[in-house]
């Protein structure tokens, strides 16, 4: 046993076979606590663990008890790879601890990881050319002057390329916009869904992707519609005639734009006077929706109310051309208000206003309306006396509870009319009526519909049936306003 202690391989044996199993259970250890706080440290331990500590304990059983000496080819293969792996923890323990822990805000988070990557990579071709000049003794200034030549000539066969990913570091340092914004980058507009070294690549509204070099979007003035918030503000330019009063009209627009889904209340939509142009007046309806991606679903919305709302109040948008024309408005509404009458002469409540003679005398309490799908004909609250008959499409009629829970009721059709409660009551409307699609409506004033129960006095009695069954209808759904 004497002697044994004396041979030099024996004691490094006996350190080895001790030592490299203790090494091994402490860095598991270490590696499971790691690993339950979910600390960027936990990959450099299991790397240490499963790469660097067998390639120790291997080179010190080549080196030192199987005494096959330093020049052995072997051993300087094995003693490259723990040098390298050595090398390799260190920077990535340097990694971890510098950028992986850093605060969101602060440079070290900014660090991109591709550009992280790209140092580890060199330091680690520096290492490797240092453990070639020590372990390997071999001349590396003609490798480095090779390589200062390739260099060069790589350098020139990919410099826009090269170009491309300087850019690109620089953008991701910078992070003008990350990916899941919503940019323009000169006539594109979409939303990022990916950020390399050489381009950004765009999904557009249409669904199309496009690939936009660093060196374009460099060049490019970049508008980001998400930072910082992604609400985008929209501007739609509206003509109308000169012969309508600016309140009028702007109050027609923000009712439109108040009433069409997407478009928020918070910040308020706006409706200012532009110009006086050469055959219109030309308004702004300003307004903010959610996201960028949701403004042509929302401006056709709004646009499409706008037609009704401006067909319902009578407000004209002219042709954008220079002409001069004459239009009786009275007698235009007449002849529409006469063909609603033609369209629904069916119904009970017109039996009566089928002459002529009636129509010319009353007409003007009677008016023709559109509504487009979604629009309110009436709301809920509403005091307005008049008495709407359906002349084409279908309506919905819904009762809002004070909870928020709305019921609809039932459904009106061709030639079945609505807004009798108010009318013949005095009472807030306890319903809404919304269009389901396109849905035209003769609108009669009060005067109109008395002056039809005085020629026709059992209409009082079929009216009064209908606004029975509605009233029970209403007490069904659970909503008992009288």
């Amino acid at each position: 046993m004497n002697e044994l202690l004396a041979e030099n391989w024996f004691v490094w044996a006996i350190i080895i076979v001790i030592s490299f199993p203790i090494s091994a259970i402490l860095m598991g250890q270490v590696v499971t606590s790691l690993r339950r706080r979910n600390h960027p440290l936990e990959k450099v331990a299991r790397f240490s663990l499963n790469v660097l500590l067998p390639l120790l304990a291997i080179f010190l059983t080549m080196n030192y008890v199987l005494e096959l000496g330093a020049v052995s080819t072997s051993v300087r293969i094995v003693l490259t790879m723990v040098l390298m792996a050595a090398i390799y923890i260190l920077l990535a323990f340097f990694n971890a601890v510098v950028f992986a822990t850093g605060d969101e805000n602060s440079w070290r988070s900014r660090m991109p990881k591709l550009l992280r990557d790209l140092i580890l990579v060199i330091l680690v071709g520096a290492g490797g050319v240092i453990v070639l000049a020590t372990v390997w003794q071999q001349n590396v200034a003609g490798l480095f002057a090779a390589l200062g030549v390739g260099s060069i000539v790589l350098g020139f066969a990919l410099q826009e390329t090269i170009g491309n990913v300087m850019l690109g570091i620089s953008l991701l340092m910078e992070r003008p916009f990350s990916e899941g914004d919503w940019v323009q980058v000169g006539d594109v507009e979409g939303e990022i869904a990916q950020i390399n070294w050489r381009s950004v690549r765009i999904i557009t509204r249409t669904g199309d992707t496009v690939i936009i070099p660093h060196s374009v979007a460099a060049a490019s003035v970049v508008t980001n519609n998400t930072q910082p918030n992604s609400q985008d503000r929209t501007v739609v330019t509206l003509g109308f005639g000169y012969e309508h009063p600016p309140n009028k009209v702007k109050d027609m627009i923000m009712e439109a734009m108040i009433g069409t889904p997407g478009i928020l209340l918070d910040p308020p939509p706006k409706a200012l006077t532009k110009e006086y142009a050469d055959s219109s007046v030309n308004y702004i309806a300003a307004y903010t929706i959610e996201h960028p991606r949701e403004k042509f679903k929302v401006k056709d919305a709004f646009m499409t109310r706008i037609w009704y709302a401006s067909q319902r109040h009578g407000i004209n948008i002219p042709f954008p051309i220079r002409t001069v024309y004459n239009f009786d408005g009275e007698k235009s509404q007449k002849d529409l208000t006469r063909a609603a009458i033609e369209e629904v002469r069916s119904s009970v409540l017109l039996r009566d206003m089928m002459s002529s003679d009636y129509l010319d005398a009353h007409g003007k309490g009677a008016k023709f309306q559109h509504f487009g799908i979604g629009e309110e004909a009436i709301q809920q609250g509403d005091t307005t006396r008049r008495l709407y008959l359906i002349v084409s499409g279908e309506a919905k009629v819904v009762c809002r509870h004070a909870s928020g829970h709305a019921s609809e009721l039932f459904t009106l059709s061709r030639g079945d009319f609505f807004g009798e409660i108010t009318l013949f009551t005095g009472a807030p409307s306890p319903y809404a009526v919304a269009a389901q699609g396109d849905l035209e409506t003769l609108q009669l004033s009060s005067d109109v519909a008395n002056r039809l129960i005085d020629n026709k006095p059992s209409l009082a009695v079929e009216i009064g049936q209908v606004i029975d069954r509605r009233r029970k209808a209403l007490r069904e759904a659970g909503f008992t306003r009288s």
